[in-house]
């Protein structure tokens, strides 16, 4: 599965589940609307969804700054 179809699927579970607020942004995790419960939550739709394992060194700040980023992350993990 490519990055892109990743991004909005992810994108579509931080929009539907995660914001609390109205946002009006293309990316709710480069604009920091995320704390560290809305990582975790999507840390387990991750791997429920692709079934793949983030790691503790996988959950930085780098790997969740957007939604390409992790959309990155994601099919890297796919890709092994």
């Amino acid at each position: 599965m490519d990055a892109r179809r990743i991004e909005e699927t992810l994108a579509r579970f931080v929009f539907e589940e995660l914001l609390e607020l109205p946002y009006g942004g293309a990316d709710p995790l480069a604009d920091e609307m995320d704390d560290s419960l809305g990582q975790e939550q999507l840390a387990e739709y991750i791997e429920e969804t692709y079934g793949v394992e983030l790691a503790d060194e996988d959950m930085i700040r780098q790997n969740f700054e957007s939604l390409p980023a992790l959309a990155s992350l994601v099919a890297s993990k796919l890709d092994r």
